[in-house]
């Protein structure tokens, strides 16, 4: 299998980093089925998991020895007891700390950090990301859907965007916009 050259693949990036921009705009603008657009324009970036997927932005990030650094809410280990029903954050991610409590982690270890927790289950940025992508049409559309997915959409959010989900997507593409940009000018 031939490989695809740096500058083919850097063309790649700035037509996602703009699909990502654009559809942000119109999604904080009220059209919401542009989270479509940014679900699958993430996964393709930056998800890691099973299905042989190679995210763009961290692969090109890597091969420049360029650390992709954001900041999140940080994990303690008592937080991971069963005794929590119900954990939940405001700020999932940003390049900016937003409070003292925030963690600095590595794009990679906070795609796998809890974004959510109901009782045991855990969710994470990566697994949710991809089940959004995966389940309501960005990368495909799934005919049925996982107790874990029906589970997280029932969670109602304050703010702009009501589902929790949606609130993960808009922060993370902030995030991988600007990354994107970085790595454009970079290389």
């Amino acid at each position: 299998m031939e490989k695809k050259s740096l500058d083919t693949r850097l063309n790649e990036l700035k037509e996602a980093i703009s699909l990502l921009d654009d559809s942000l705009q119109r999604v904080k603008a009220g059209d919401l089925k542009y989270f479509k657009v940014i679900s699958a324009q993430l996964r393709a970036l930056i998800c890691l998991g099973t299905r042989n997927l190679s995210p763009l932005l961290i692969n090109l990030a890597k091969g420049k020895n360029m650390p992709l650094f954001c900041y999140g809410p940080s994990t303690r280990d008592s937080d991971t007891n069963n005794f929590t029903v119900l954990k939940i954050s405001s700020f999932f991610v940003g390049l900016l700390p937003f409070s003292p409590a925030n963690k600095k982690y590595k794009l990679e270890e906070w795609l796998f950090s809890p974004f959510v927790r109901l009782g045991d289950k855990i969710y994470t940025p990566n697994e949710v990301i991809r089940m959004v992508a995966e389940k309501e049409g960005g990368a495909h559309y799934d005919e049925e859907l996982d107790e874990r997915y029906v589970i997280l959409k029932k969670l109602v959010y304050s703010g702009q965007f009501k589902q929790l989900e949606q609130k993960l997507l808009v922060q993370t593409a902030e995030v991988v916009i600007e990354f994107g940009k970085d790595i454009l000018v970079l290389l």
